[in-house]
């Protein structure tokens, strides 16, 4: 059975569960297709940006003067970027941090979304979320294939129909 305690190890895998649960129980037990061009994009903003280490929190920006995180994504905002945006806030808050707010951009759409630390709507969605993954015992039955699978990083793992 997992723990949802692994994504205060690695938070990016809330995105990854929203989106997909089989790609993120994949993910969780060491199944990880890096040959994929959208993850190697991402990889290497990351990797030009920030040291190399093993922070749990890896945000595009923070702005130190307004106190808030920055997170820019290509194309539409959605429930995953949001959730997880909202996590790394959490988590900010076990280091004393003063940031309590966060803003997420998608450069192609012209959105901003402000999230404010703490929100009992999101820390709802996060307990259900957390209660879902304590539950997870086996991988996720194959769903009806999304127009977005094949763009995800562990399709030749997922078998879709």
């Amino acid at each position: 059975m997992l723990n949802h305690e692994i994504l205060f190890k690695r938070p990016h895998l809330l995105e990854a569960f929203l989106f997909c649960e089989r790609e993120f129980f994949l993910e969780t037990m060491g199944v990880y297709n890096q040959d994929n061009t959208p993850m190697r994009i991402g990889d290497n903003y990351h990797e030009k940006r920030t040291k190399p280490h093993s922070y749990a929190i890896k945000v595009d920006k923070i702005n130190w003067e307004r106190n808030e995180l920055i997170e820019i994504k290509k194309r539409t905002i959605g429930e995953g970027a949001i959730m997880q945006t909202y996590l790394y806030l959490k988590m900010m808050q076990n280091y004393s941090s003063k940031i309590k707010r966060a803003v997420i951009t998608s450069v192609e759409k012209h959105q901003k979304i402000m999230l404010i630390y703490p929100d009992s709507d999101l820390e709802k969605k996060l307990t259900i979320i957390f209660d879902k993954i304590n539950h997870m015992e086996k991988i996720p039955a194959r769903k009806e294939k999304k127009g977005l699978c094949g763009k995800c990083s562990l399709f030749d793992y997922c078998w879709v129909d």
